[in-house]
C-alpha cells in the first residue's frame, strides 16, 4: 500500500507520467495550472521524442563512399567519418583533441596531417584499402603529396599516407 504524500499539493502517482504527451501536472486537471505551460510542456515532450528518434550515427556501409571532414583551429583538432544517405552526410566516427603544447607551433598543413593521421588511424580497419575523399578548408593538403624531396615532420607524415588512396577535396561552402 502506498503510504500519502505528507506534501498535499503533490499529484497522485497515476497522473504523473512525464513521458505522456497528455501529461497534466495538477491533482485536479487544469486548476491552477498556466495552459500555457502545459501547452509548453507537451511541445517540449515532443520534440525530446523527435530528437532521440533522428539517427545521429550510422553502420559504416562497405558500398558507399567514405568521406573525411578535417578540421584544425589553433588549439585544436577534429576530424569526422562520413557516408552520404539520400544526399545527406551521416556520422560514422568523429574524433578531436586538443593540440599539445609542441603541437601548437604547427602551421596550417602540420595540423591537418595530424588530424588527418588520427582519424585514419581510429578508423582503420573500416577504411583501409579504399578510395577516401578528403574534404578540407585549405588546399594545402594537396600541395603535401604534389610536393617532392619533403625532410622532416612533413616528410614523415607524407610516407605514412602514401599508402592510402586519398581525394582532397577543398570546401568551398559550409
Amino acid at each position: 500500500m502506498a503510504r500519502p504524500s505528507p506534501y498535499p499539493e503533490d499529484p497522485a502517482p497515476e497522473q504523473v507520467n512525464p513521458g505522456s504527451n497528455n501529461w497534466d501536472p495538477s491533482p485536479n486537471g487544469s486548476i491552477g495550472v498556466d495552459p500555457r505551460w502545459v501547452r509548453a510542456h507537451r511541445a517540449f515532450d515532443v520534440l525530446k521524442e523527435r530528437i532521440a528518434e533522428i539517427p545521429i550515427l550510422r553502420r559504416f556501409d562497405q558500398g558507399k563512399l567514405p568521406v573525411v571532414v578535417v578540421y584544425a583551429s589553433a588549439w585544436a583538432i577534429s576530424a569526422a567519418l562520413m557516408q552520404e544517405y539520400a544526399g545527406v552526410y551521416y556520422l560514422i566516427l568523429f574524433t578531436s583533441r586538443t593540440l599539445k603544447s609542441n603541437e601548437l607551433n604547427y602551421g596550417v598543413v602540420e595540423k591537418e596531417v595530424l588530424t588527418l593521421l588520427r582519424i585514419l588511424d581510429l578508423g582503420y580497419n573500416m577504411l583501409v584499402g579504399r578510395q577516401i575523399q578528403v574534404l578540407t578548408r585549405h588546399s594545402t593538403l594537396v600541395w603535401l603529396f604534389r610536393s617532392a624531396g619533403l625532410q622532416g615532420r612533413l616528410g614523415q607524415w607524407a610516407a605514412l599516407l602514401s599508402p592510402w588512396a586519398l581525394e582532397i577535396v577543398k570546401c568551398k561552402k559550409g
